[in-house]
């Protein structure tokens, strides 16, 4: 995956930095690689040697940064793309406030990350919500569309970024 972002994304990115679409897919690969980087910084802690030098709290706190600066362009999508709103349950009213709402949301958990205030808060919250995505969002849309892949394949990605934030979040637990 951290080749997929490095070869394929980051030279998309470099050549359309205007385009958000370019940030978005760089931030939502990198959440993945985050989420998978502190698990195994979980589990290298649990072993110990040969991998304690990658399990510092200095290097948890890089990850963490990383997690929290590729939420800033998964907001950014969230306001630069109206389309989204079709992911907005039809029953929830003010569907474009919700839409904003997640994005800013997004944001403010990335930057409440990097910055290191209410870091742990933020990556609950984070959490807390991209489960509801998935709980509001993706299960009812399998349930309506059971032998759609397309759908399967969101849930799928929406639960993985779900367990990328909840990696995150309880990374907070044992160390600063």
């Amino acid at each position: 995956m951290l080749l997929w972002v490095l070869l394929l994304d980051v030279p998309a990115l470099l050549s359309n930095l205007r385009e958000e679409r370019a940030w978005l897919a760089v931030g939502e690969r990198t959440e993945l690689i985050t989420g998978v980087w502190i698990l195994a910084i979980s589990l290298a802690r649990a072993q110990q040697p040969p991998f304690a030098r990658f399990t510092d709290d200095r290097s948890l706190r890089v990850v963490r940064v990383v997690f929290g600066l590729a939420l800033i362009p998964i907001g950014l999508s969230h306001l630069v793309y109206p389309s989204a709103i079709a992911y907005v349950p039809a029953w929830l009213p003010y569907r474009m406030v919700w839409l904003d709402a997640t994005g800013i949301g997004h944001i403010a958990a990335g930057v409440a990350i990097v910055v290191h205030v209410f870091p742990r808060l933020a990556a609950i919250l984070e959490a807390t919500m991209m489960t509801s995505f998935v709980l509001l969002i993706h299960v009812p849309r399998v349930f309506a569309a059971p032998h759609d892949r397309t759908e399967w394949t969101m849930l799928f990605i929406a639960i993985a970024f779900s367990g990328a934030a909840w990696a995150t979040a309880r990374s907070y637990r044992r160390s600063i």
